[in-house]
């Protein structure tokens, strides 16, 4: 009788995969989510010291209908990474290497998600350093 191989607990199902993907999903949102906020009061911080009294950096429901679909393409790309992984599985890299690369991919992109979320405060301080706006 030949022996059956048992594979590491390392080596995920797709089910498995998909179900560690999705529960990062939480905390990735909720990473994103601070620095959304802590970017969105520093933006309004910074514009307000740079535009003139009553003057709106951004109008309100612009910035609602963009931070919908921001968080829409966001989610979009977070499922890329788990899509992505199960067809390195099945494209030879092998299993062990698919897995490694999407914790990679995991780490990589909530880092860029991060930095890419609070771009907004960045280019208000540099509106504000660089005097494009009116101080007061």
């Amino acid at each position: 009788m030949a022996e059956r191989m048992v594979e590491p607990k390392s080596v995920l199902s797709a089910r498995e995969v998909i179900l560690w993907w999705e529960w990062r999903r939480l905390l990735y949102n909720a990473i994103v989510l601070v620095i959304g906020l802590a970017t969105f009061v520093g933006f309004e911080y910074m514009m307000s010291k740079a535009i003139p009294p009553g003057e709106d950096a951004q109008e309100p429901m612009d910035m609602i209908i963009a931070i919908v679909v921001y968080a829409a393409i966001l989610n979009i790309c977070y499922t890329i990474g788990w899509t992505h992984e199960l067809k390195e599985r099945q494209s030879g890299s092998g299993r062990r290497a698919a897995r490694a690369h999407g914790k990679q991919i995991f780490r990589v992109g909530l880092l860029i998600s991060c930095l890419v979320t609070s771009l907004p405060f960045w280019y208000a301080c540099v509106y504000y350093f660089a005097g494009w706006g009116h101080k007061h």
